[in-house]
């Protein structure tokens, strides 16, 4: 067999296998768009994530919240998750829980900008995480807190810190 040969049939081979791949992958992204598989198993993984239960509603609160229910049609509902998102950014899903456990008031930044008190000049006052670690401790039914309170302590008063750190235990869970 010639060089010349060779090369034909490997370029052909090459072909016939990315052609395959390629109709794999359509026929995978097929099946995924009808069963929403990646969205109920992210689903399932906040929940755990979250040590979502009864009282505390985390899930619920997470993607109702406007940062996650953007990203699907609808109303949340836990029965239902073919119309829930295959993927929540991390950075929406740290933002928008430092939003639930402290939510921005006439007096309170809220907990995706740090926390802390907003003073006559809209400023915040020098301890922005101090008001967010007491929120964490402060919010009824939340298993979670422990693993956020290291994530709060471990950014040393640094809020952009305290973001990232979130971002990585959310994407580490998976």
């Amino acid at each position: 067999m010639s060089t010349l040969q060779m090369l034909d049939v490997f370029i052909g081979i090459i072909f016939l296998y990315l052609l395959l791949s390629f109709i794999c992958s359509a026929i995978n992204e097929i099946v995924e768009g009808v069963l929403k598989k990646r969205a109920s198993d992210l689903h399932r993984g906040i929940h755990e994530l979250l040590h979502n239960t009864p009282e505390n509603r985390l899930v619920e609160k997470l993607y109702s919240h406007p940062l996650v229910a953007s990203l699907y049609r609808g109303k949340y509902s836990s029965r239902t998750k073919k119309n829930l998102p295959s993927y929540i950014p991390a950075s929406n899903f740290a933002l928008a829980l430092l939003d639930i456990i402290l939510p921005a008031s006439s007096t309170n930044v809220s907990g995706a900008a740090g926390g802390g008190t907003a003073n006559a000049e809209n400023s915040v006052d020098k301890s922005p995480l101090k008001s967010l670690r007491e929120a964490v401790l402060n919010y009824s039914g939340f298993p979670a807190h422990q693993a956020i309170l290291a994530l709060i302590d471990a950014a040393e008063g640094d809020i952009n810190k305290v973001r990232q750190n979130l971002e990585v235990w959310y994407n580490a869970s998976w």
